[in-house]
C-alpha cells in the first residue's frame, strides 16, 4: 500500500509519528527514487498471472487457427500422400494456415497489447506475427517460383554413380540460390510487418523482430547475390559476426539514451541485445572451431574461455547478461574438450557444469562491485554513456 504526503503528515498529528521520523521517512524514499537502477537489469514481462493466463489462451487458438488453415489446404488439393507435398500449387494451399495466425496474431494484438499493454500476451502475438508472416509468404513465394521456372523441387542429388549427377546437382545448387533470394524477400515483408506491429503497438520486443528479420534479409541476399549454395563456413560466419556486431552497437545506442534504465528504450536495448549476443557467440566461436567438438584442440579450448572472460567484462561494463547467457554452451563443449586431453573423462560434464554455475552465482552477488572496479579503468567519456554502478 502506498502513502502519501498528506498521510505522513496526519500521521505526524495524531503523534503516530514524531516529526524527525516522517522525515527520516521521506529522505529515505527520495534516495531509493534517485538510486541507480543498474545491476539488475529489469525488464517487464509479466504483471500478473492474468498475463500468463491469456498468453496460454492465445497460444492455444493460434495453433488452432493454424491447424484449420492446414485443414483447409489438404482438403482443397486433394491430399494423398508424401508425394503430393511437391506438387506444383501446393505451396500457396500449404501457407494458409501461417498467414491466418498472422492475422489472428494482429487482431488479438489491438486489444491484447494496444489497449491492454499486457507484456507476456504481446511477444506471444508478435511471435506468432513473425513466424506466420515468414513461413505463410516464404511458402507462397517458394510455390510461385516453382511455378513460373515450370520446375518441381528438388531435395537431394542421385547417387554419384548415375549419369545425370551432375545435371542434377547443378539443379539443386541453382535451386538453393533461388530459394536465398525468396527467403531474403520474406525477411524484408516480415521486417516491414514487424516494424508496423511496433508503430501500432509499441511493443518494445517489435524493434528487435524488425531488426532481426532485417539482418536475416541481408543475409540471405549476400547468399543469394553471390550464388552461395552453403549455409556455413568461414564467409558465413564471419557475416553472423558483423551484422551481430552492428546489431549490439544499435543495442547501446539505446541504451544509452537511457542510462538511467526507466523508460521503454532500456527495454528495446534488452531484447537487441538478447538478438545480438548469440549471432556473435556463434559466429566468433564457430571459426575458432568449438562446433567440432572432441576434436577441438586444447589452445581453442583456452582462446574460448579467454573471449568468454572477456565477454564478462563488456557484459559487466555495459551492465548487460546476454552475452554470457549466450556463450554458456560453448564454453561447456571447451572446458569438457580441457578436461578430456587432461584425462577427467567421467566426470567432465559435471565438473565443468559445476564451475560455470559456481562462477555465475558469484558473479551474479559480486555484480556491483566488480563493476565499480571494471568501470574506474574505463575512460570518463564511456563512463558518463553506461548506468551509474549500484
Amino acid at each position: 500500500m502506498a502513502y502519501t504526503d498528506q498521510d505522513i503528515d496526519s500521521a505526524v498529528a495524531a503523534g503516530a509519528i514524531d516529526a524527525g521520523a516522517a522525515a527520516a521517512l521521506r529522505a529515505h524514499v527520495q534516495e531509493m527514487n534517485v538510486r541507480p537502477t543498474g545491476g539488475e537489469e529489469n525488464f517487464r514481462l509479466v504483471s500478473g498471472f492474468n498475463d500468463i493466463f491469456v498468453a496460454i489462451a492465445a497460444i492455444i487458438m493460434l495453433v488452432a487457427v493454424w491447424w484449420i488453415g492446414n485443414s483447409l489446404q489438404s482438403n482443397a488439393h486433394d491430399y494423398s500422400g508424401p508425394a503430393q507435398d511437391e506438387m506444383l500449387g501446393y505451396g500457396r494451399y500449404k501457407a494458409l494456415g501461417a498467414i491466418f495466425c498472422a492475422i489472428t496474431a494482429w487482431m488479438l494484438a489491438e486489444y491484447f497489447a494496444r489497449i491492454r499493454r499486457m507484456a507476456l500476451p504481446s511477444i506471444v502475438l508478435l511471435v506468432a506475427l513473425v513466424l506466420g508472416s515468414f513461413i505463410g509468404v516464404s511458402f507462397y513465394l517458394l510455390d510461385l517460383d516453382y511455378t513460373q521456372f515450370g520446375l518441381m523441387r528438388i531435395w537431394f542429388a542421385d547417387d554419384p554413380s548415375s549419369p545425370d549427377y551432375a545435371r542434377k546437382v547443378v539443379q539443386l545448387n541453382a535451386q538453393t540460390v533461388r530459394e536465398s533470394g525468396v527467403y531474403a524477400l520474406t525477411a524484408l515483408i516480415t521486417a516491414l510487418m514487424a516494424a508496423l506491429f511496433w508503430r501500432r503497438m509499441k511493443v518494445p520486443i517489435a524493434i528487435a523482430a524488425t531488426t532481426g528479420m532485417a539482418a536475416l534479409a541481408l543475409v540471405f541476399g549476400v547468399f543469394y547475390f553471390t550464388g552461395s549454395t552453403k549455409y556455413s563456413g568461414g564467409g558465413e560466419l564471419l557475416l553472423f559476426l558483423v551484422v551481430g556486431i552492428t546489431i549490439f552497437a544499435y543495442a547501446m545506442w539505446w541504451d544509452i539514451s537511457d542510462t538511467d534504465r526507466k523508460t521503454q528504450r532500456s527495454d528495446i536495448a534488452f531484447w537487441l541485445h538478447m538478438l545480438a549476443a548469440p549471432m556473435i557467440a556463434h559466429a566468433l566461436f564457430g571459426l575458432i572451431g568449438v562446433s567440432e567438438g572432441e576434436k577441438m584442440s586444447s589452445l581453442a579450448g583456452l582462446i574460448v574461455l579467454g573471449l568468454y572472460a572477456f565477454f564478462a567484462a563488456v557484459a559487466i561494463a555495459v551492465d548487460r547478461r546476454a552475452l554470457l547467457v549466450s556463450a554458456l554452451a560453448y564454453v561447456l563443449i571447451a572446458l569438457t574438450a580441457l578436461f578430456r586431453h587432461f584425462g577427467v573423462i567421467e566426470q567432465g560434464v559435471a565438473v565443468t557444469a559445476l564451475i560455470i554455475g559456481s562462477a555465475l552465482l558469484l558473479l551474479s552477488a559480486f555484480w556491483g562491485p566488480i563493476r565499480r572496479v571494471i568501470l574506474r579503468f574505463l575512460p570518463t567519456a564511456i563512463t558518463n554513456r553506461l548506468p551509474a554502478a549500484s
